[in-house]
């Protein structure tokens, strides 16, 4: 109706090319995107996401180096508008540093155990499968996900925002822990008003890798979910996505920089595994698409849950419910296995930073 009305609008233009994508018809996508990027109107968040839509249009046509640079000129739109707010933050790499000098002293603090109902923490790197996930958890009538709201913003704040916050952690006292858990709960309740004893509370929010460290000792019982994925196809799909900018999303605009992210922060989720012995269960986002009732029951066993087939059917779950995700239009979808080894059509543009992931690739079992 849009275009009818108007055949030249921005906005109907970039839905009617993300239609044509999904549909299969990536010619005709790309023919109204080329079109739509010859206007010297567009605003630099239309223009990246244009450009971000033609690299999806001709990687489904197979043409990965058009493709790859319909990527890149995206990224540099937004790198060319990124302000120095969306490059600090807790999420950024700068943070990840800090929390990594500090690894030894965090890895060696005491926890007590405690007796309250303890969440679990979906945890991993964006582009790793973790929506998914979250969606087939949800559909379990027995667990209630929170899903990517920053209920540990005011602990982490206080306690992670600077090496000197990073000491009175190390210093913080049982009484000090114990409100920042009743802080938690607050915001927590306010989501998820039926978690507790009757619903398992999983909080997913894929970047708290970074302060599994601190989560642990926060809540010395608490689980984690740590959800890992080809870390080519990860690297190369946080770079292909056009997301909204802050400190973590920033570091995702050259090949580089997502590299660069990516091993500090999964470097400092694989160091604190062992702290959590076994409350900590990692789970394969390939296995899981390959074989979904085998890993949902495995999951359940370690949740100390009964399975539920409804864990087959959580498409209708995930179409009821409000996804704060960019990955929203793939987890309604039926269970695909495509998006396994996209890296290879672009290997190319990866050589360069192989070497840096062949560390993380041998760790989580790929070859």
């Amino acid at each position: 109706m849009a275009l009818t009305l108007n055949a030249g609008d921005v906005l109907a233009n970039l839905a009617l090319s993300q239609l044509l994508i999904r549909k299969g018809q990536g010619r005709e996508a790309v023919t109204v995107l080329e079109r739509l990027l010859t206007r010297s109107d567009l605003t630099p968040t239309n223009r990246a996401v244009a450009f971000s839509r033609l690299g999806a249009a001709l990687e489904e046509l197979g043409d990965y180096g058009r493709a790859f640079q319909a990527f890149r000129e995206s990224n540099e739109v937004l790198l060319d508008s990124s302000g120095e707010a969306t490059k600090t933050g807790l999420y950024s790499l700068k943070s990840a540093n800090r929390i990594d000098r500090h690894r030894k002293a965090l890895l060696s603090l005491p926890r007590t155990r405690i007796t309250e109902e303890e969440p679990v923490f979906l945890v991993g790197f964006p582009r790793s499968g973790t929506t998914l996930l979250d969606q087939i958890l949800s559909s379990h009538p027995r667990i209630v996900v929170i899903e990517e709201q920053d209920n540990l913003k005011d602990f982490l704040t206080d306690f992670a925002a600077s090496d000197e916050a990073l000491e009175r952690f190390t210093a913080a006292g049982s009484a000090e822990l114990a409100s920042c858990r009743e802080r938690y709960r607050a915001l927590v309740s306010r989501s998820a008003p039926s978690a507790g004893t009757e619903r398992i509370l999983v909080d997913k929010y894929p970047l708290n890798t970074i302060f599994m460290a601190l989560i642990a000792r926060l809540f010395p019982g608490a689980c984690f979910i740590f959800v890992v994925r080809d870390p080519r196809d990860v690297v190369l799909s946080c770079f292909k996505h056009s997301f909204a900018l802050n400190a973590a999303m920033n570091n995702f605009l050259t090949l580089e920089s997502t590299v660069r992210y990516y091993t500090a922060v999964m470097g400092i989720g694989i160091a604190a595994l062992p702290l959590l012995g076994g409350r900590a269960y990692a789970l394969r986002y390939e296995n899981l698409v390959e074989g979904l009732e085998r890993e949902t029951r495995k999951l359940c066993e370690f949740l100390q849950l009964d399975w539920n087939p409804a864990m087959l059917r959580f498409q209708d779950a995930a179409r009821r419910r409000h996804l704060n995700t960019p990955s929203y239009h793939q987890v309604v979808r039926p269970l695909y296995k495509s998006a396994r080894g996209r890296w290879r059509g672009y290997e190319a543009y990866l050589q360069p930073y192989l070497a840096q992931l062949q560390p993380f690739i041998e760790r989580f079992g790929y070859h």
